[in-house]
């Protein structure tokens, strides 16, 4: 017999199962592709002297929703988690310009966290993510 796509059918729970799997991947890859986007947003934009350091939150929070098309706290956080760890590398590629150290030192010199300015920008840079 010949079998036709019934809309009133419901899906079988493994093929729910998989179908949240796929958004769930497809959101973190969207989360990735918005945070490189950004940072070479960032790089282009700095030669203008414009710092936009939230744009790797707002881009990651984007290219989630948009490839997972769900709405989910779990992705949510991958999110704010990508655009943090986004938006610390954006700081250090700009800092390095200044001084050559490498990315562990930047790190363990605590430099990225030291300003007022840095914490609210990473910190916005999340919750856009997150968002």
């Amino acid at each position: 017999m010949n079998e036709m796509y019934d809309p009133t059918k419901q899906p079988s729970a493994s093929g729910a199962a998989q179908t949240l799997a796929v958004s769930y991947a497809l959101g973190v890859v969207g989360a990735i592709t918005g945070a490189i986007v950004a940072f070479y947003l960032y790089r282009y934009t700095l030669q203008f002297g414009m710092v936009f350091m939230a744009l790797p939150g707002a881009l990651a929070g984007l290219g989630c929703g948009y490839l997972s098309k769900i709405r989910s706290i779990p992705l949510g956080i991958v999110a704010a988690s990508v655009s943090i760890a986004a938006a610390i590398f954006m700081r250090y590629s700009n800092w390095v310009l200044v001084d050559q150290h490498s990315f562990g030192q930047y790190l363990s010199n605590g430099i990225w966290w030291s300003s007022m300015s840095g914490k609210l920008m990473i910190g916005t840079s999340g919750l856009f993510g997150f968002w």
